[in-house]
């Protein structure tokens, strides 16, 4: 009897002693699938890297003439790791080094920090993946109440899209 008709038929075949569920193999291998999926979207969605998306989508519609700039409206998400109340947005300088120039610490990360720290929970979250779109010439922050809007001003400068006004 030729095997590939035998598992068409009733979805197992038959080596030896060994007896293989194609549908079972495969119904367990999609579920693996998912739920490493859904693992992955997670661990990638805390506040920071959501505010970085924002300015990711944000600066693919800045124009490429110098002085054009594009206002990015980041509306803060408490779930999953974000702030439920207040919060802190810091943006790094990506350029010095303290020390010598008074200027930027030359990291460049994005911060979201929750006022007052939540009991239980991680106080804030950081990532660089903006400096993929964005140059931050300076360190600035804003600080929010529950639910507040942030603006981010982005402006081409030098040919740069550069962080200019955060408010």
């Amino acid at each position: 009897m030729n095997v590939s008709k035998k598992i068409m038929r009733n979805g197992q075949a038959k080596y030896g002693e060994f007896r293989i569920r194609v549908s079972e193999k495969l119904a367990q291998c999609r579920k693996l699938c998912i739920v490493a999926g859904l693992l992955s979207l997670l661990s990638a969605c805390d506040a920071s890297t959501r505010v970085a998306y924002d300015i990711e989508s944000g600066v693919k519609k800045l124009g490429f003439n110098e002085g054009d700039y594009i206002e990015i409206s980041h509306k803060p998400s408490s779930w999953f790791k974000g702030c439920s109340g207040r919060y802190m947005l810091v943006f790094y300088s990506s350029i010095g080094d303290k020390a010598q120039d008074g200027g930027g610490d030359g990291h460049g990360a994005l911060s979201v920090t929750c006022q007052p720290p939540e009991p239980g929970y991680v106080n804030g979250w950081a990532t660089t993946y903006h400096l993929n779109f964005v140059y931050v010439p300076v360190t600035v922050y804003v600080k929010k109440n529950k639910g507040e809007t942030t603006i981010i001003k982005i402006q081409r400068v030098s040919g740069k899209a550069s962080l200019v006004q955060l408010r």
